[in-house]
């Protein structure tokens, strides 16, 4: 009996110490990771578009140059359409990846001003609101 009334003070001093986090501190940790979070997915997707959309264009370049240089009706002709046709479908692949970049960067921005997230070069940013009710 007396080891399980030790054991359960032990366990409370232990929960009661580690939930002495403010709210406020809550909010902030939470923020700060929702904002790490979107900026994360937008170097990401960018990273991506750009791994798709610059191979595409050299390869829809090379493909047009080589139908250029030998003719449409060359036995390499369907080679350097395939080629330019998978480059254009690797270029047309990237731009969700451009619009899910620019979308995770305004979540981020938005998580920049609407907390007190600390952001780049050390500046806190938060923003007051004001609520008017009519009735």
């Amino acid at each position: 009996m007396k080891k399980f009334v030790q054991e359960l003070l032990i366990l409370t001093i232990v929960l009661f110490t580690s939930a002495q986090m403010t709210s406020a501190q809550k909010s902030d940790t939470a923020s700060t990771q929702r904002y790490n979070l979107y900026m994360q997915r937008h170097k990401t997707f960018n990273t991506v578009g750009w791994v798709l959309v610059v191979p595409g264009a050299i390869m829809v370049a090379g493909g047009m140059v080589s139908l250029s240089n030998n003719g449409i009706f060359s036995d390499s002709a369907n080679t350097s359409a395939a080629f330019a046709s998978i480059g254009t479908l690797m270029m047309l692949g990237s731009i969700p990846c451009f619009i899910l970049s620019g979308s995770n960067a305004r979540k981020a921005a938005l998580e920049l001003k609407t907390s007190m997230v600390q952001g780049p070069g050390g500046v806190n940013y938060a923003l007051v609101g004001i609520k008017f009710s009519f009735k």
